[in-house]
């Protein structure tokens, strides 16, 4: 979820619905870079995540119409994530 000044992720196994990461803080976006300020971060199996605390982190962003993808690496990994408007 993204508001006007926050991010928030939520992520789960999709077998057992059990919660394996969790993480927030606030973000800037300028022209087609998105970066997340991490305030918070919690990964299931990974405690590389909560290294992350306190630094930011920032993606490419692609808008086509009201759809934007971000892709960029995370801990190590490629990361590719279309976001949809909820309201």
């Amino acid at each position: 979820m993204i508001s006007a000044s926050h991010y928030l992720y939520l992520d789960h196994d999709k077998k057992t619905t059990k919660t394996i990461g969790v993480g927030s803080g606030s973000y800037s976006y300028d022209r087609d870079t998105y970066t997340e300020h991490v305030n918070f971060a919690e990964r299931e199996n990974v405690p590389e995540a909560k290294q992350m605390i306190d630094k930011e982190v920032s993606f490419k962003v692609q808008l086509a119409g009201d759809t934007p993808t971000q892709t960029g690496q995370l801990l190590g990994r490629d990361l590719k994530e279309v976001y949809k408007r909820a309201d």
